[in-house]
């Protein structure tokens, strides 16, 4: 299926951090379509699905997960695959300088914090969302 917006793909095994993005991309953006998973396993059989014919904006994947982790997702969707130049985002509660720099090393775009409260979630969401509809700014997170 092909998609005339952009749309964002997201793991995390929490189903409030899911929930909290998905409403708030939805208040924010409502053109912005947000596929949600439980974990990288399931993102991945997403993308290997030969049905799906349109290349995500965005990649947004916690660190920790069962079964597929955010950097095992960076891993499988990296340099010499076809998402390779998909921005991935990898969101954490750590802070802890060797995860950040473990994800920026395997690909991520950036490494954001969670946000922990409805405003810095929207301040997440309307930079990624004027990233994915103008593709003019940079993602910055405060």
């Amino acid at each position: 299926m092909t998609r005339e917006f952009p749309f964002v793909l997201l793991a995390d095994d929490d189903p409030d951090d899911r929930d909290f993005f998905c409403a708030g991309m939805r208040r924010l953006f409502p053109r912005v379509d947000v596929l949600s998973f439980k974990d990288g396993d399931e993102l991945l059989d997403y993308l290997r699905d030969p049905s799906q014919q349109s290349m995500p904006g965005c990649i947004l994947l916690d660190y920790k997960m069962p079964r597929l982790s955010g950097p095992e997702v960076l891993q499988a969707t990296g340099i010499g695959t076809p998402y390779d130049l998909v921005p991935k985002i990898v969101w954490s509660t750590s802070q802890r300088q060797t995860d950040i720099d473990e994800c920026l090393r395997l690909g991520a775009t950036r490494f954001a914090i969670k946000p922990a409260s409805g405003a810095q979630l929207d301040n997440l969401i309307r930079s990624l969302g004027c990233y994915l509809l103008t593709t003019k700014n940079h993602l910055i997170f405060d």
